[in-house]
């Protein structure tokens, strides 16, 4: 199984004064650093939930922990979930804030960090850099990233602050050429592009309490003029909405472009009412040919580890689209040239035959169709 939407952050990728200002709580990351805080979390969970956010003192230990070490605990976990390959997005949050306040843990060191995992486990962790058009020199740092540090493809998390369109009157100038650029680089070499697309998830300091206006950045109305510009993009619109309202919109998208596809991730009513969810999962207005499996981990880590998170997933979705939500859909988003592209191999100094046999056989199967 494939798994195109995890991730591999810690404390040190998120600005303080950020983590503060959404939870209103001064000082957040130093307190649930303190050893007690993190036994008065378990103790309180325990009591008032008994299940819903009952491992939050495990998601504390996985940000506490060493960037690297995060993407080995990934890596543990997705092999006891069976999942063979993993694409954790990176994220740019030093945009999210006031520019005085950064990640204590540089961008640079964060890629050098997840350029270390991806060779570690070739094939089996293949990171998605962040991207957020307003740092400098944006492009030339993903274009690097890409071609030289190992990364498969790009990750987009609007809600920060800014529009995916390049034609937005809600970003600067300077900002929509180099979307506009980015683009057409990636449609030119086939780059895929993860992009959060549900009402939930972080959002940056100054849209705190602007509701409409977040939501507005990451709407799968907020593409249309992306796709019409740049057809033969290949992009995931990640959560596929977050809900089937949402979702209707992603499948007009969908049905009108080759490329757009959506993942599953964070879909959490799997559990909450699992006959309502599979009704609507199952049935034909819903395109299967397109979709994915993605846990959002270590997003769910407060409830469930990502075999917990797939549970339902593997005994209720219809028998007859399995293997294109598990897989297939998700080898014809990341690999368009059916192999682990070149840039990769070179970038990682590995070679044809590092390639996982999984994989390789995947490659095979797919080339005789």
């Amino acid at each position: 199984m494939i798994d195109v939407h995890s991730h591999i952050l810690n404390f040190g990728c998120c600005p303080d004064e950020w983590l503060t200002k959404l939870t209103y709580i001064p000082h957040v990351e130093q307190i649930l650093k303190l050893p007690m805080s993190k036994r008065i979390i378990q103790l309180l969970t325990f009591l008032l939930h008994r299940g819903k956010f009952s491992k939050t003192h495990e998601m504390i230990d996985i940000f506490n922990a060493m960037l690297f070490d995060v993407g080995e605990i990934l890596r543990q976990e997705s092999e006891e979930a069976g999942i063979k390959l993993t694409t954790p997005l990176m994220m740019d949050m030093d945009q999210a804030t006031d520019k005085l306040f950064k990640s204590e843990l540089n961008y640079g060191i964060q890629i050098e960090i997840m350029k270390r995992i991806a060779k570690k486990h070739y094939g089996t962790i293949m990171p998605f850099i962040g991207y957020d058009p307003r740092r400098q020199d944006a492009n030339k740092i993903v274009v690097f990233s890409l071609m030289a540090k190992g990364m498969l493809g790009i990750k987009m998390y609007p809600k920060l602050g800014f529009h995916p369109s390049p034609q937005s009157i809600v970003n600067s100038f300077d900002v929509n050429g180099k979307l506009d650029d980015m683009y057409e680089y990636c449609v030119t070499n086939s780059i895929p592009i993860t992009t959060h697309c549900s009402p939930g998830g972080a959002y940056s300091e100054g849209l705190i309490g602007k509701r409409e206006e977040r939501n507005t950045l990451v709407h799968p109305s907020a593409w249309e003029e992306v796709l019409k510009r740049h057809p033969t993009l290949y992009l995931n619109l990640g959560h596929f909405g977050g809900n089937w309202k949402w979702a209707e919109h992603a499948i007009k998208l969908m049905e009108a472009y080759p490329n757009v596809y959506g993942d599953i991730s964070y879909h959490d009513l799997a559990h909450k009412d699992p006959d309502a969810y599979f009704k609507v999962f199952n049935s034909s207005k819903m395109p299967h040919d397109r979709l994915m499996f993605g846990s959002d981990w270590s997003m769910i880590r407060h409830t469930y580890t990502i075999k917990e998170f797939m549970k339902p997933f593997k005994e209720n979705i219809k028998s007859r689209v399995r293997n294109k939500i598990f897989y297939e859909n998700a080898l014809n988003f990341l690999f368009p040239e059916n192999k682990i592209p070149d840039r990769i191999r070179l970038a990682l100094d590995m070679g044809d035959d590092d390639t996982p046999v999984w994989l390789q056989t995947q490659f095979k199967r797919r080339e005789t169709k």
